[in-house]
């Protein structure tokens, strides 16, 4: 029964809730902040304080220490800069680059400092460098796709569906090449910045020539330094001798992924050059050629590359 208004003036708090309403739900965890994007203004304006806010609460004491040292976020503040660096336990070649900076900057409280970049002086570790290096591929990602949507906006109507199909095989091929090399260097420490390194250096070969075929009024490519065949037979060289010998069985298989994606790359961007320069008919093994050469400096590093 529906209980009177009465009824419930004369019930206890305790009894009154249910029909007061229920008691106000837990809030939901806030999910963590990204602190690199307030601080690198990454796809957001910059909120320094934020940041600093940020890097707080996930105990960075190293992107702490240095805010206070540059002045961001905080005035500057060299001692609150001591302090938060000696809460940073245990010690790390991060923090060994830090402390000279720290201690000139005691020294000499007055003295017109330069700004501290973390990545330029300070990181010095494996994950710290994995860590810039991926930054700094970021950008050039971020950089790219602003010339490839003016590369696209300036070439002929009929041949953009070409142009979108070059760029997204190229991106499933970078994608797999940074993979083949972290899966050379799986034994090694340096794995994440040599996939990286492996990922820019195909990514630049595919920005120089894909500004080739679609610069707006630009000529077709030129000839290749040796036939398309040529170059096909030295590239199975060299692959044949990079998958060879003891190479683990899962770089065998991420060196066979990406050749495959390598291949509809190389013949996407042939029918690029085809659709620009339908009068030529040997634009299409020229561009195979010349993708096909780039292929084998990628699968060729030099000495001390770490690709």
């Amino acid at each position: 029964m529906t209980p009177t208004l009465l009824t419930l003036f004369a019930l206890s708090p305790v009894a009154l809730w249910p029909w007061t309403g229920a008691p106000a739900a837990t809030p939901a965890p806030r999910p963590p902040q990204d602190c690199d994007a307030l601080y690198y203004g990454d796809a957001r304006p910059k909120d320094l304080p934020g940041a600093l806010a940020c890097y707080r609460v996930e105990e960075n004491w190293s992107m702490v220490a240095i805010m206070q040292l540059n002045g961001e976020g905080t005035p500057i503040d060299v001692a609150g800069a001591r302090a938060t660096f000696d809460r940073m336990e245990p010690a790390d070649g991060d923090t060994m680059a830090l402390r000279p900076i720290l201690e000139d900057r005691e020294a000499h409280p007055n003295a017109k400092a330069k700004r501290i970049d973390f990545c330029a002086v300070v990181a010095t570790t494996t994950p710290s460098l994995a860590y810039c290096a991926g930054r700094a591929a970021s950008r050039v990602e971020a950089e790219d796709a602003k010339q490839l949507a003016q590369l696209r906006s300036g070439i002929e109507a009929g041949a953009r569906p070409a142009f979108d199909a070059a760029v997204a095989a190229a991106e499933e091929f970078m994608a797999a090449e940074r993979e083949r090399v972290y899966q050379k260097w799986i034994d090694g420490t340096i794995r994440s910045q040599a996939s990286i390194s492996g990922e820019l250096f195909a990514r630049a070969n595919f920005m120089r020539r894909i500004q080739l075929l679609a610069g707006a009024g630009g000529p077709p490519p030129g000839a290749a330094r040796r036939s398309f065949a040529a170059a096909d037979q030295q590239l199975n060289v060299d692959y044949r001798q990079d998958t060879g010998g003891n190479s683990p069985r899962d770089y065998k298989s991420a060196s066979r992924r990406t050749q495959h994606a390598w291949i509809r790359y190389r013949d996407a961007m042939a029918k690029l050059a085809a659709a620009r320069w339908p009068s030529r008919t040997d634009v299409a093994d020229v561009t195979r050629a010349l993708v096909t050469e780039d292929r084998i400096a990628e699968l060729t590093p030099g000495e001390g590359d770490i690709r």
